[in-house]
């Protein structure tokens, strides 16, 4: 008995898991799913470095690419995050242009990520990190 007790709670942590880790986490029964960090940082490309100030705040770090080109390093931790989250916008001639992070979550709350449609792709990282000397 305690055996099967034992299955049961285990069968259901990897179901809650699986739909915890899931990268599009739809909704139970709904043709939505809630963004990932990717879609948050993905809706940046194409605004202006005034605005993505204005969301994100001032950048811990920020590094001279070029006369137009720079990125803004933000590095961000919580109790959930242990390795530590880096995410990275380029600012081409005040615009955003790329993006890219690393150690970060698939998200963060769910409180803080709105619904999307189920079959809006995931945005694949536009900024390969490794050629930043970070």
């Amino acid at each position: 008995m305690k055996f099967l007790a034992q299955l049961s709670i285990l069968g259901i942590f990897l179901i809650l898991s699986a739909c915890t880790l899931s990268p599009t986490a739809t909704v139970s029964g709904s043709s939505k799913r809630y963004e990932t960090h990717s879609d948050q940082m993905n809706a940046f490309v194409g605004a202006s470095e005034r605005e993505l100030l204005r969301e994100w705040g001032q950048p811990e770090q920020v590094k001279q690419i070029s006369a137009t080109s720079k990125v803004y390093v933000y590095r961000m931790s919580n109790p959930y995050i242990i390795i530590g989250c880096t995410s990275v916008f380029q600012i081409d001639q005040s615009i955003v242009t790329k993006w890219g992070y690393k150690g970060c979550p698939i998200r963060f709350n769910k409180k803080d990520y709105k619904l999307i449609p189920k079959d809006t792709p995931v945005p694949n990282q536009t900024l390969d990190l490794s050629t930043l000397n970070e």
